[in-house]
C-alpha cells in the first residue's frame, strides 16, 4: 500500500542530506518480517535514485534493526549512503547524496552517525 512519508532535507555545498520517516500500519507489522520491510525500503530507494547497491550491512539502533547501504548512481559519478531503521512501526531513512570523492569524509560520517531516537 501507500505510506505517508515525511521528509526533511538540507543541501550543503557539496552534498545533500535527507531524513524521512513513514509509519507502517500495525496489521502489516504483524504479518511481515522486519528484515523484509527494511529490504523493501532499500529496494525502493535504489529504484528512486536509479542506482545500484554496492554495499550493505545489518546494523542496530539500540534494540531496533537497520541497514547501512551504499548505492552508486548509474552515471557512476555520485554515491548515496544511507541508514535505514525500523523502530516499532516507524521506518527512518537517513540518506546523503555526494560525489564519490567525499562520500566517506568525516563530515558525512558524522552526519550519519548523529541520528538518535529521543524518548
Amino acid at each position: 500500500g501507500v505510506l505517508d512519508e515525511h521528509q526533511f532535507s538540507r543541501d550543503q555545498n557539496s552534498y545533500a542530506c535527507l531524513v524521512t520517516y513513514s509509519d507502517y500500519p500495525e496489521a502489516v507489522l504483524k504479518i511481515t518480517d522486519p528484515g523484509k520491510l527494511l529490504d523493501s525500503a532499500r529496494d525502493i530507494t535504489i529504484s528512486d535514485v536509479q542506482g545500484k547497491l554496492v554495499g550493505e550491512s545489518a546494523i542496530m539502533l539500540g534494540s531496533y534493526p537497520g541497514r547501512d547501504v551504499k548505492i552508486i548512481l548509474q552515471q557512476d559519478t555520485a554515491i548515496v549512503r544511507g541508514r535505514l531503521y525500523l523502530a516499532g512501526n516507524r521506518l527512518y531513512q537517513i540518506l546523503v547524496l555526494s560525489s564519490k570523492e567525499i562520500a566517506y569524509s568525516n563530515e558525512i560520517n558524522q552526519f550519519l552517525d548523529s541520528f538518535r531516537l529521543l524518548q
